[in-house]
């Protein structure tokens, strides 16, 4: 990858050149779908140009999971548990990706096992990052749940007391 974007910042710079080179080089243009949730698959993704989008297809439009820019890195989990696709990934504008293989990582283990694993422990760290990101998404949606209930309930007990103070004393509580 050119330029000055580092993607894996635990590694250095040759063990990042190093697991560049064993990658594909894809051109997609604008709209090209890249992923699909639920597929196979295995391969690692990184962004070199371009705008991509994670997303969950909904009835009526796109749920944007996330817009990934130029160093950005998708297909993680796949990856590494070889479980089927948990988005999917659409071209917002002409780009390259950089594409690993999950079954050519063999090859750079056997070539050089203390990069392979440093590879993974950067893996590990951005999903840790997403997985933290995740959670306080849910706890910001959990609370804020809560404290639409909390306005719902405030709203509810000041209707059955001005209810209860027309019908007490025959005047509007207001």
């Amino acid at each position: 990858m050119t330029g000055s974007v580092r993607i894996f910042p635990q590694l250095t710079s040759a063990e990042e050149e190093e697991i560049l080179s064993e990658c594909e080089r894809i051109d997609a243009a604008a709209g090209t779908p890249i992923l699909h949730k639920g597929e196979g698959g295995g391969d690692l993704y990184i962004v070199e140009s371009g705008l991509f989008k994670v997303y969950e297809e909904t009835p009526g439009d796109d749920f944007v999971l996330a817009l990934l820019n130029p160093g950005d890195v998708f297909g993680e989990l796949s990856f590494l548990d070889g479980s089927p696709r948990s988005a999917s990934v659409r071209a917002q504008s002409d780009g390259s990706l950089l594409r690993l293989s999950r079954g050519d990582f063999p090859r750079l283990v056997l070539k050089n096992p203390y990069t392979a694993t440093r590879l993974l422990f950067s893996l590990a760290s951005i999903v840790s990052a997403r997985l933290r990101k995740a959670d306080e998404a849910l706890a910001d949606l959990a609370w804020g749940q809560q404290d639409a209930s909390c306005e719902e309930l405030h709203r509810i007990a000041a209707e059955m007391h001005r209810a209860v103070f027309q019908e007490l004393t025959g005047l509007d509580g207001d």
